[in-house]
């Protein structure tokens, strides 16, 4: 069956919205915030990803001012920050008292889906991966997911935690996603594609190339282009959901009209392809 926009609420609105170093487009105040999420959800959405804890606090915010707590479902990871550090704090084991730092931060009670983000270290790893399926098993957190896992899942992943789904980053300068989603798929996982356009940095490069190649009015070719990159993201084969970026309400009812026209035609992706390849020239 083809995944259609409207039938399983198949957008995840990705937290780095409310973070002004996370995309090229101004950032939005809490009183944006707060429309932005109020319409997500009224326009049929209901999961937030969240991954660094500026976004954790802004969500958490937001979800109790406009008393959507038990309404939206939350995606959160472990990416911690410490004193002296910016707000992109890097990623970090779970310890012990993360699961309360998180909830706290968004002013939650339970987390629907856990990322547990790999790190370099094996024992490290190995505990955040206890540590997290011991929540899970008390009933704190939903779900478990992991991190832009390779191929050869099955070899990789045969004594590890039983996850329940993956993240990884879909759109046309990240190949190999249909791969590793049919793999997901043959485990029984969920998955999550992410950055259909590289937080707004991708687009402004293949939206300028278009500009200079036709000339006429800039903010025309962005939003053309723009949904010609979300629609080849969102009909990968194998994706369950994109997490997607929303700084203005306005795209959301965008991004759904594009999303209308169906998986893009082969003139559609020949297109694409010339202008990342053109974008990508010296």
């Amino acid at each position: 069956m083809m995944k259609t926009e409207s039938g399983n609420h198949a957008l995840v609105l990705g937290g780095h919205s409310f973070i002004d170093e996370l995309g090229n487009d101004p950032g939005v105040d809490f009183a944006d915030q707060l429309v932005i999420v109020t319409a997500w959800r009224d326009s049929g959405y209901d999961t937030i990803d969240t991954t660094y804890e500026a976004e954790r606090i802004a969500v958490g915010r937001v979800l109790e001012e406009a008393g959507l707590q038990k309404k939206i479902k939350v995606i959160a990871w472990n990416f911690f920050q410490c004193e002296g550090e910016g707000i992109l704090g890097p990623t970090r084991p779970y310890r012990p008292d993360s699961l309360d730092r998180m909830m706290e931060q968004l002013r939650l009670d339970f987390i629907d889906h856990l990322v547990v983000h790999p790190v370099p270290d094996e024992g490290e790893q190995q505990r955040q991966e206890e540590l997290a399926l011991s929540w899970q098993a008390a009933g704190r957190v939903g779900t478990l997911g992991t991190w832009d896992p390779k191929s050869s899942l099955a070899d990789d992943y045969e004594n590890r935690i039983p996850y329940q789904f993956m993240v990884r980053p879909c759109n046309i300068n990240t190949p190999g996603a249909e791969a590793i989603f049919r793999e997901a798929k043959q485990l029984g996982w969920r998955t999550l594609g992410t950055s259909p356009f590289d937080r707004g940095w991708l687009l402004d490069k293949l939206s300028k190339t278009a500009h200079e190649a036709l000339g006429g009015i800039f903010d025309v070719h962005r939003e053309r282009i723009a949904g010609l990159m979300l629609r080849y993201s969102y009909f990968v084969e194998g994706m369950d959901r994109l997490i997607i970026g929303i700084r203005k309400k306005e795209w959301i009812a965008q991004n759904k009209r594009h999303l209308h026209k169906g998986p893009l035609g082969e003139l559609e992706r020949l297109e694409l392809h010339s202008l990342f390849e053109k974008a990508k020239s010296p």
